[in-house]
This record gives C-alpha cells, structure tokens and sequence, in this order.
C-alpha cells in the first residue's frame, strides 16, 4: 500500500512538472513572438529584449532541472508526501553508582544528558536537605518562590524578575511541581547552567499522577518521584 501510494504520487508529480513546464514554453513562445511597434521610426520589429531571453531560458533550465531530479528519483517506495520522523531515541542506560542520566534538548538535538544539575558547594559533602510538598507549597508567592523540578526544590525568587519569560510563569507555578513545565520550555544548557544556585534540597513525596506519567512516557520526561497513593 505505502509503495502504491509513493508511486503514484511520484506520477502525479511528474505530469504536473510537464504540464507545467509545457505552458511556460507555450507562453514564454507567445510573448518572444509578439510584434512591437517602434513609434519613433514608425516599423514593426520582431527583436527580443535581454531580460525576454534571460527569463525564458532561466525559466526552461529551472523546469528541466525539476524535471530531471524527479525523473531520476531511485526511491519509488517511499512516499515524497510523507514526513520522515527521526529514529526515536532509547532510554539511556545508568550501571550502579554512576550518574542519573535522561533524555534532554540542545540546539535542536536529543542527547542524554544528567538527570541533576551539579551541587553548589554550600550543599556538598552531605545528603541534601529534605522537604514534603507541604512544605514547598508554604513557599508559594512572588515574594517567597520555590519550585520543584525532577524531585529537587528550587529557590527562585531572586531570579523572578529577570525571568526571560516574564515574571507570570514562574509565580503560577510557585510552591508547585514544576518538572513537566520546565523540561518543555528549556533546554538542557539551562539545567546545567543555571539551575545550581538556586537549590536547597530535595522532596520526598512529589505525587506523579496517572495523566502525567502517561505523558512522560510520550515526552521522554524522567519520573524520579514516588508514584500518587491510591491512583
């Protein structure tokens, strides 16, 4: 069926370039043709102007070259209507004790890429503080904003107004899960770059419910948190 399909679209392609290629002859011909009248002298004459001729034969070699690139097509099974999606990435791979990994954007590339953005010092060398939902959510204002991001709590209210995308997102989002926002709207060099400064530990309890999961497995979005009880 597919090869029926890419077949016959290929066909359809190369009548319409010869059909076309035909009425721009037909009228390219008519115009060169066309007698003009020389006021000044009081004659007709039959001579073609530069641009008359650089259109025509620029136009034919334009035709012959479409013509000739679907002529010698080798493909005849694929579809030339059809969008070629990229091959899908797998799930990257992490052995015991090495870093978390998962599937990230740059600069219009997938890679795999760390799970976590690096520790700031302050918060090195020992577990990282841990907080409930609950306790996030207390920090839910402009004035006082964390967000939660693959299971870690950032405190971003120094960075709220120098948000590139306006002061709006960031506060819908204060004291709330944020990882699904975020993964969509940055990409990977932000994670790493940026994220640092702001984080003060990690939540323990981060529900992921039923809907969200489903399109993480569609997005490619890790779920590093504790599924919702009872859904």
């Amino acid at each position: 069926m597919v090869a029926a399909s890419g077949s016959h679209a290929r066909l359809m392609l190369r009548l319409l370039v010869c059909g076309c290629c035909a009425a721009l002859a037909a009228g390219l011909r008519a115009a060169s043709a066309t007698v003009r009248y020389r006021a000044s002298e009081e004659s007709f004459h039959s001579g073609e102007p530069l641009y008359d001729s650089v259109l025509r034969f620029g136009a034919a070699a334009a035709g012959l070259a479409l013509a000739v690139q679907l002529a010698l097509d080798w493909a005849p099974a694929v579809d030339p209507l059809l969008k070629v999606e990229a091959a899908e990435l797998a799930e990257p791979t992490v052995t015991e004790g090495a870093e978390l990994l998962t599937l990230r954007e740059d600069g219009g590339v997938t890679k795999a890429v760390p799970l976590y953005p690096k520790v700031p010092n302050r918060l090195s060398g020992a577990p990282l503080p841990q907080f409930t939902m609950a306790e996030v959510a207390e920090h839910g204002t402009r004035a006082d904003c964390w967000v939660v991001l693959d299971g870690r709590a950032y405190d971003v209210t120094k960075f709220i107004d120098a948000h590139p995308g306006g002061v709006g997102p960031v506060v819908n989002m204060a004291g709330k899960d944020a990882t699904d926002v975020f993964d969509n709207y940055h990409a990977a060099r932000v994670y790493k770059t940026m994220l640092t400064p702001y984080l003060v530990g990690e939540v323990t309890d981060v529900p992921v419910y039923p809907h969200v999961a489903d399109f993480r497995k569609v997005s490619g979005t890790p779920a590093p948190a504790c599924a919702c009880p009872g859904l």
